[in-house]
């Protein structure tokens, strides 16, 4: 079970969290490529959430959880695309 599906469960376990939220850095290709292989949708872009950086905007993302997410079994497993 990798670190994703391991907070994901605990999160679920103590809390009855149903969905998952980032911010990602509008710049940040590599970090938005990496929310996308494991499902996570884009909500809304965010003008000015980062101060100090340039562009200063950010990319809501969201991830409704499942029972896949829960069993440690999700999409990407069941594509054989694995690794964090």
């Amino acid at each position: 079970m990798h670190l994703l599906q391991t907070i994901v469960k605990k999160a679920v376990e103590l809390h009855s969290v149903r969905c998952v939220t980032a911010h990602v850095w509008e710049a940040n290709e590599e970090g938005m490529e990496w929310y996308k292989k494991r499902n996570f949708e884009i909500l809304e872009r965010e003008e000015g959430y980062y101060r100090k950086l340039r562009p200063q905007g950010a990319f809501l993302v969201r991830k409704w959880i499942g029972v896949g997410d829960l069993l440690g079994n999700g999409t990407q497993q069941q594509n054989g695309a694995g690794g964090e």
